[in-house]
Protein backbone atom coordinates (compact mmCIF):
# COMPACT_ATOMS: atom_id res chain seq x y z
CA UNK A 1 0.00 0.00 0.00
CA UNK A 2 3.02 2.36 0.81
CA UNK A 3 4.56 1.45 -2.27
CA UNK A 4 1.43 2.39 -4.57
CA UNK A 5 1.30 5.66 -3.08
CA UNK A 6 5.55 6.36 -3.03
CA UNK A 7 6.38 5.24 -6.64
CA UNK A 8 4.72 7.71 -8.80
CA UNK A 9 6.15 10.18 -6.55
CA UNK A 10 9.48 9.29 -5.98
CA UNK A 11 9.85 8.39 -9.72
CA UNK A 12 8.68 11.88 -10.96
CA UNK A 13 10.36 13.32 -8.10
CA UNK A 14 13.58 12.59 -10.41
CA UNK A 15 12.26 14.94 -13.15
CA UNK A 16 12.09 17.93 -10.68
CA UNK A 17 15.47 17.15 -9.19
CA UNK A 18 17.67 17.56 -12.48
CA UNK A 19 15.09 19.07 -14.96
CA UNK A 20 14.18 17.73 -18.53
CA UNK A 21 17.07 18.06 -20.54
CA UNK A 22 18.72 15.43 -18.02
CA UNK A 23 15.76 13.15 -17.07
CA UNK A 24 16.67 10.32 -19.33
CA UNK A 25 19.88 9.89 -17.49
CA UNK A 26 18.83 10.36 -14.19
CA UNK A 27 16.38 7.72 -14.80
CA UNK A 28 19.08 5.52 -15.47
CA UNK A 29 21.27 6.53 -12.90
CA UNK A 30 18.22 6.06 -10.43
CA UNK A 31 17.79 2.00 -11.74
CA UNK A 32 21.40 1.92 -11.48
CA UNK A 33 21.53 2.71 -7.74
CA UNK A 34 18.69 0.57 -7.18
CA UNK A 35 20.09 -2.33 -8.99
CA UNK A 36 23.85 -1.67 -7.49
CA UNK A 37 21.83 -2.33 -3.73
CA UNK A 38 20.21 -5.83 -5.47
CA UNK A 39 23.91 -6.34 -5.67
CA UNK A 40 25.56 -5.57 -2.82
CA UNK A 41 21.89 -5.89 -0.19
CA UNK A 42 21.36 -9.99 -0.68
CA UNK A 43 25.47 -10.46 0.78
CA UNK A 44 24.60 -7.93 3.99
CA UNK A 45 21.66 -9.54 4.51
CA UNK A 46 23.15 -13.10 4.47
CA UNK A 47 25.55 -12.06 6.85
CA UNK A 48 23.22 -10.52 9.38
CA UNK A 49 20.43 -12.95 9.17
CA UNK A 50 23.22 -15.94 10.09
CA UNK A 51 24.44 -13.44 12.94
CA UNK A 52 21.59 -11.68 14.71
CA UNK A 53 18.64 -13.79 12.99
CA UNK A 54 15.88 -12.73 10.19
CA UNK A 55 13.69 -10.84 12.47
CA UNK A 56 15.89 -8.41 13.40
CA UNK A 57 17.24 -7.74 9.34
CA UNK A 58 13.30 -6.85 8.95
CA UNK A 59 14.74 -4.40 11.91
CA UNK A 60 17.97 -2.85 10.71
CA UNK A 61 15.82 -2.15 7.16
CA UNK A 62 13.45 -0.05 8.64
CA UNK A 63 15.94 1.65 10.63
CA UNK A 64 17.93 2.69 7.25
CA UNK A 65 14.89 5.03 5.86
CA UNK A 66 16.13 7.02 8.35
CA UNK A 67 19.00 8.08 6.05
CA UNK A 68 16.61 8.98 3.39
CA UNK A 69 14.30 11.00 5.39
CA UNK A 70 17.49 12.54 6.88
CA UNK A 71 18.99 13.58 3.16
CA UNK A 72 15.24 14.35 2.34
CA UNK A 73 14.87 17.17 4.94
CA UNK A 74 18.54 18.46 4.28
CA UNK A 75 17.72 19.22 0.50
CA UNK A 76 17.50 22.31 -0.84
CA UNK A 77 14.34 23.19 -2.22
CA UNK A 78 15.27 26.17 -4.15
CA UNK A 79 17.79 24.19 -6.74
CA UNK A 80 15.12 21.86 -8.02
CA UNK A 81 12.97 22.15 -11.12
CA UNK A 82 9.13 22.25 -9.79
CA UNK A 83 6.95 20.75 -12.09
CA UNK A 84 3.42 22.54 -12.56
CA UNK A 85 0.72 21.36 -10.00
CA UNK A 86 -3.33 21.26 -10.59
CA UNK A 87 -4.86 21.35 -7.74
CA UNK A 88 -7.77 18.96 -6.52
CA UNK A 89 -11.22 19.06 -8.43
CA UNK A 90 -13.54 16.30 -9.33
CA UNK A 91 -13.26 14.42 -12.50
CA UNK A 92 -9.24 13.82 -12.04
CA UNK A 93 -9.40 10.40 -12.92
CA UNK A 94 -11.60 10.86 -15.50
CA UNK A 95 -9.20 13.42 -16.99
CA UNK A 96 -6.45 11.23 -16.78
CA UNK A 97 -8.12 8.47 -18.98
CA UNK A 98 -9.09 10.84 -21.55
CA UNK A 99 -5.42 11.90 -22.02
CA UNK A 100 -4.05 8.51 -21.73
CA UNK A 101 -6.42 7.95 -24.92
CA UNK A 102 -5.41 10.56 -26.56
CA UNK A 103 -2.03 9.46 -26.42
CA UNK A 104 -1.80 6.03 -28.54
CA UNK A 105 2.06 5.88 -28.09
CA UNK A 106 1.56 5.42 -24.49
CA UNK A 107 -1.63 2.87 -24.65
CA UNK A 108 1.28 0.92 -26.67
CA UNK A 109 4.01 1.32 -24.27
CA UNK A 110 1.39 0.37 -21.36
CA UNK A 111 -0.05 -2.18 -23.14
CA UNK A 112 3.14 -3.99 -24.08
CA UNK A 113 4.84 -3.43 -20.19
CA UNK A 114 1.92 -4.62 -19.08
CA UNK A 115 2.02 -8.44 -20.77
CA UNK A 116 5.44 -8.08 -20.25
CA UNK A 117 5.09 -7.25 -16.54
CA UNK A 118 2.40 -9.85 -16.32
CA UNK A 119 4.70 -13.59 -17.79
CA UNK A 120 7.84 -12.16 -18.25
CA UNK A 121 9.42 -10.64 -15.32
CA UNK A 122 8.16 -13.36 -12.30
CA UNK A 123 11.94 -14.37 -12.17
CA UNK A 124 11.56 -14.68 -8.43
CA UNK A 125 9.20 -17.53 -9.50
CA UNK A 126 11.21 -19.06 -12.79
CA UNK A 127 15.00 -18.63 -10.81
CA UNK A 128 13.84 -20.75 -7.55
CA UNK A 129 11.95 -23.00 -9.79
CA UNK A 130 15.10 -23.64 -12.30
CA UNK A 131 17.45 -23.37 -9.17
CA UNK A 132 15.65 -26.24 -6.76
CA UNK A 133 13.53 -28.34 -8.92
CA UNK A 134 15.63 -28.29 -12.47
CA UNK A 135 19.21 -28.31 -10.99
CA UNK A 136 18.81 -29.72 -7.47
CA UNK A 137 20.32 -26.47 -5.45
CA UNK A 138 19.23 -24.75 -2.60
CA UNK A 139 18.67 -21.06 -0.85
CA UNK A 140 21.93 -19.76 -1.41
CA UNK A 141 22.26 -20.75 -5.31
CA UNK A 142 18.84 -18.79 -5.30
CA UNK A 143 20.75 -15.99 -4.03
CA UNK A 144 23.17 -16.21 -6.18
CA UNK A 145 21.23 -16.29 -9.12
CA UNK A 146 19.27 -12.86 -8.34
CA UNK A 147 22.69 -11.62 -7.62
CA UNK A 148 24.28 -12.36 -10.92
CA UNK A 149 21.42 -11.39 -12.73
CA UNK A 150 21.77 -7.92 -11.23
CA UNK A 151 25.08 -7.48 -12.54
CA UNK A 152 23.45 -7.66 -15.94
CA UNK A 153 20.59 -5.08 -14.81
CA UNK A 154 23.35 -2.27 -13.68
CA UNK A 155 25.03 -2.81 -16.60
CA UNK A 156 22.02 -1.60 -18.74
CA UNK A 157 20.90 1.10 -16.36
CA UNK A 158 24.32 2.71 -17.02
CA UNK A 159 24.78 2.02 -20.09
CA UNK A 160 20.90 3.79 -20.20
CA UNK A 161 22.33 6.82 -17.98
CA UNK A 162 24.63 7.34 -20.70
CA UNK A 163 21.88 8.37 -23.45
CA UNK A 164 20.49 11.53 -23.93
CA UNK A 165 16.63 10.34 -24.75
CA UNK A 166 15.58 6.88 -25.48
CA UNK A 167 14.50 5.81 -28.75
CA UNK A 168 11.58 4.16 -30.40
CA UNK A 169 13.65 1.31 -32.00
CA UNK A 170 15.53 1.10 -28.54
CA UNK A 171 12.19 0.35 -26.84
CA UNK A 172 11.19 -2.08 -29.62
CA UNK A 173 14.65 -3.87 -29.98
CA UNK A 174 15.05 -4.32 -26.09
CA UNK A 175 12.08 -6.27 -25.88
CA UNK A 176 12.66 -8.55 -28.79
CA UNK A 177 16.60 -8.73 -26.83
CA UNK A 178 14.80 -9.90 -23.66
CA UNK A 179 12.10 -12.19 -25.19
CA UNK A 180 15.18 -14.28 -27.15
CA UNK A 181 18.04 -13.57 -23.97
CA UNK A 182 14.79 -15.50 -21.54
CA UNK A 183 14.13 -17.91 -24.53
CA UNK A 184 17.97 -19.57 -24.08
CA UNK A 185 17.82 -19.20 -20.69
CA UNK A 186 15.16 -21.83 -20.72
CA UNK A 187 16.84 -24.42 -22.13
CA UNK A 188 20.93 -23.77 -20.54
CA UNK A 189 21.94 -27.17 -19.39
CA UNK A 190 23.35 -26.45 -16.11
CA UNK A 191 23.28 -24.20 -13.59
CA UNK A 192 26.43 -22.57 -14.33
CA UNK A 193 25.54 -21.57 -17.91
CA UNK A 194 22.09 -20.64 -16.40
CA UNK A 195 23.95 -18.13 -14.19
CA UNK A 196 26.01 -16.74 -17.41
CA UNK A 197 22.82 -16.32 -18.91
CA UNK A 198 21.25 -14.40 -16.72
CA UNK A 199 23.02 -11.24 -17.63
CA UNK A 200 21.87 -10.52 -20.94
CA UNK A 201 18.09 -11.40 -19.50
CA UNK A 202 19.00 -8.89 -16.57
CA UNK A 203 20.64 -6.45 -19.16
CA UNK A 204 17.60 -6.45 -22.12
CA UNK A 205 14.95 -6.75 -19.52
CA UNK A 206 16.44 -3.51 -17.43
CA UNK A 207 16.95 -0.96 -21.07
CA UNK A 208 13.57 -2.08 -21.67
CA UNK A 209 11.88 -0.72 -19.11
CA UNK A 210 14.46 2.21 -18.01
CA UNK A 211 13.39 2.84 -21.77
CA UNK A 212 9.95 2.78 -21.42
CA UNK A 213 10.07 4.74 -18.07
CA UNK A 214 12.12 7.50 -19.60
CA UNK A 215 9.95 7.60 -22.76
CA UNK A 216 7.08 7.97 -20.31
CA UNK A 217 7.90 11.21 -18.63
CA UNK A 218 9.82 12.82 -21.36
CA UNK A 219 6.88 13.03 -23.52
CA UNK A 220 3.71 13.42 -20.72
CA UNK A 221 2.88 16.91 -20.11
CA UNK A 222 4.61 18.56 -16.98
CA UNK A 223 0.61 18.71 -15.24
CA UNK A 224 0.10 15.31 -16.40
CA UNK A 225 3.50 13.81 -15.46
CA UNK A 226 2.81 12.43 -11.99
CA UNK A 227 -1.09 10.55 -12.84
CA UNK A 228 0.81 8.48 -16.20
CA UNK A 229 3.57 7.67 -13.68
CA UNK A 230 1.21 6.69 -11.20
CA UNK A 231 -0.83 4.40 -14.16
CA UNK A 232 2.14 3.21 -15.81
CA UNK A 233 3.30 2.19 -12.13
CA UNK A 234 -0.27 0.45 -11.61
CA UNK A 235 -0.12 -1.65 -14.33
CA UNK A 236 3.35 -2.29 -14.81
CA UNK A 237 3.88 -3.52 -10.95
CA UNK A 238 0.46 -5.11 -10.27
CA UNK A 239 0.49 -7.09 -13.76
CA UNK A 240 3.24 -9.70 -11.65
CA UNK A 241 1.32 -10.71 -8.71
CA UNK A 242 -1.26 -11.57 -11.36
CA UNK A 243 0.69 -13.52 -13.62
CA UNK A 244 2.74 -15.35 -10.95
CA UNK A 245 0.13 -17.81 -10.28
CA UNK A 246 -0.03 -18.97 -13.76
CA UNK A 247 3.59 -18.93 -14.03
CA UNK A 248 3.80 -21.34 -11.08
CA UNK A 249 1.06 -23.30 -12.16
CA UNK A 250 3.11 -23.95 -15.41
CA UNK A 251 6.04 -24.54 -13.40
CA UNK A 252 4.42 -26.86 -11.24
CA UNK A 253 2.87 -29.02 -14.06
CA UNK A 254 4.77 -28.42 -17.09
CA UNK A 255 8.37 -27.80 -15.85
CA UNK A 256 10.33 -25.05 -15.24
CA UNK A 257 11.90 -24.57 -18.18
CA UNK A 258 8.35 -24.22 -19.50
CA UNK A 259 7.80 -21.47 -17.14
CA UNK A 260 10.32 -19.72 -18.55
CA UNK A 261 9.66 -20.41 -21.83
CA UNK A 262 6.00 -19.05 -21.66
CA UNK A 263 7.59 -16.17 -20.68
CA UNK A 264 9.56 -15.28 -23.29
CA UNK A 265 6.93 -16.11 -25.97
CA UNK A 266 4.59 -13.49 -24.30
CA UNK A 267 7.25 -10.53 -24.25
CA UNK A 268 7.91 -11.83 -28.20
CA UNK A 269 4.23 -11.84 -29.02
CA UNK A 270 3.81 -8.41 -26.92
CA UNK A 271 6.52 -6.46 -28.92
CA UNK A 272 5.43 -7.78 -31.98
CA UNK A 273 2.14 -6.27 -31.66
CA UNK A 274 3.42 -3.16 -30.61
CA UNK A 275 6.03 -2.95 -33.47
CA UNK A 276 3.34 -3.69 -36.18
CA UNK A 277 1.07 -0.76 -34.63
CA UNK A 278 4.49 1.04 -35.32
CA UNK A 279 4.58 0.38 -38.38
CA UNK A 280 1.36 1.12 -39.54
CA UNK A 281 0.94 4.34 -37.50
CA UNK A 282 4.21 5.85 -36.90
CA UNK A 283 5.22 5.25 -40.66
CA UNK A 284 8.57 3.10 -40.10
CA UNK A 285 10.50 2.16 -42.68
CA UNK A 286 13.57 0.13 -42.71
CA UNK A 287 16.46 1.19 -44.66
CA UNK A 288 19.49 -1.13 -45.91
CA UNK A 289 22.85 1.73 -46.17
CA UNK A 290 26.44 1.38 -47.07
CA UNK A 291 29.14 3.06 -45.39
CA UNK A 292 32.60 3.16 -47.12
CA UNK A 293 34.96 1.91 -44.73
CA UNK A 294 38.46 3.30 -45.22
CA UNK A 295 41.75 1.14 -43.79
CA UNK A 296 45.29 1.80 -43.36
CA UNK A 297 48.50 -0.01 -43.96
CA UNK A 298 50.84 -1.87 -41.25
CA UNK A 299 54.64 -1.99 -42.11
CA UNK A 300 54.14 -5.66 -41.98
CA UNK A 301 51.20 -5.98 -44.68
CA UNK A 302 48.97 -4.61 -46.63
CA UNK A 303 45.44 -4.49 -46.36
CA UNK A 304 42.33 -3.03 -49.06
CA UNK A 305 42.45 1.09 -48.82
CA UNK A 306 38.69 1.25 -49.12
CA UNK A 307 36.05 -1.06 -49.39
CA UNK A 308 32.34 -1.07 -49.54
CA UNK A 309 30.53 -3.18 -47.42
CA UNK A 310 26.74 -3.23 -45.99
CA UNK A 311 25.84 -2.09 -42.39
CA UNK A 312 23.44 -2.84 -40.04
CA UNK A 313 19.77 -2.49 -40.89
CA UNK A 314 18.59 0.74 -39.16
CA UNK A 315 15.02 1.95 -38.28
CA UNK A 316 13.93 6.08 -39.56
CA UNK A 317 10.61 7.39 -38.92
CA UNK A 318 9.34 10.52 -38.51
CA UNK A 319 9.16 9.70 -34.44
CA UNK A 320 12.94 10.25 -34.21
CA UNK A 321 13.59 6.81 -34.35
Amino acid sequence: MVTAIDSPVRQTFVGELVGPDLLPNAVGLNSASINAARLIGPGISGVLIAVVGAGWVFMINGTTFAATILALTFMNSATLYPLPHVGKRKGEIRESLHYLRGRQDLLVIFFRMGVISMFGLNFQITNALMTRVQFGHGASEFGLAGSVMAIGSLAGALLAARRDRPRIRLILGAGFGSAFATALLAVQPTYVTFLVFLVPVGLASLTMMTAANATIQTTTEPAMRGRMMALYMMIFQGSTPLGAPLIGWIGQHLGPRWAIAVGAIAVFIACTLATIWAFRHWHLEIKLYHRAVTYTSTPSRWVPLRQRRPNWQRLCCSRNM
